[in-house]
């Protein structure tokens, strides 16, 4: 009776192979068929003809990058505030910075000398220095920043820097600024 079974197990594998072997040449006499369809010549079509491309212009690299210029201008220009008066490095100038502390907010005047202006745009910042009784303090604002309420210019002074960083080492009366004359 074991022979039986296993007489009757080998025949269902090598009806299985069988049917496998058939499936496989199947397979491969269409793969056959499609490399002798593809092997005969096909005329291209005009929209795949690969033609070389030719670089852009020196020209159209610059409407390009002024293109993309103009879209970042654009975009930071609705962040840029028009209530901001004319000041520079050397100026007293008096911000009033709103700060938030939980529900409450409110306002701090913060006055000093404009140490320096930098960057452009949106991200423009100025520096302003005080001296808060023997020590001087430094405080960086961003001049587009909704936190800021208004800004005062107290003096216009007289520096021919751009950066007046040498007032960090001047103490007294050295640190004077001399004041613009009005014209």
């Amino acid at each position: 009776m074991a022979d039986e079974v296993e007489k009757k197990e080998t025949e269902q594998a090598d009806e299985v192979t069988q049917e496998t072997a058939a499936d496989e040449s199947k397979v491969e006499e269409a793969a056959v068929e499609e490399a002798s369809t593809e092997a005969e010549p096909v005329e291209p079509e005009p929209e795949t003809v690969a033609e070389p491309k030719a670089k852009p212009s020196k020209e159209t690299l610059k409407k390009k990058k002024v293109a993309k210029v103009n879209k970042v201008e654009l975009f930071n220009k609705k962040y840029l505030r028009d209530d901001i008066p004319e000041f520079k490095a050397g100026d007293t100038v008096r911000v009033h910075y709103r700060i938030v502390e939980g529900d409450k907010t409110r306002i701090q005047a913060y006055e000093g000398v404009c140490i320096a202006r930098k960057h452009g745009g949106v991200n423009e910042t100025f520096k302003v220095r005080k001296m808060s009784g023997q020590i001087g303090v430094e405080r960086t604002f961003f001049l587009h920043s909704h936190r800021i309420e208004k800004i005062e210019v107290k003096k216009i002074g007289k520096v021919r820097r751009a950066k007046i960083y040498y007032l960090r080492g001047k103490v007294g009366k050295q640190a004077r600024i001399r004041e613009a004359g009005i014209h």
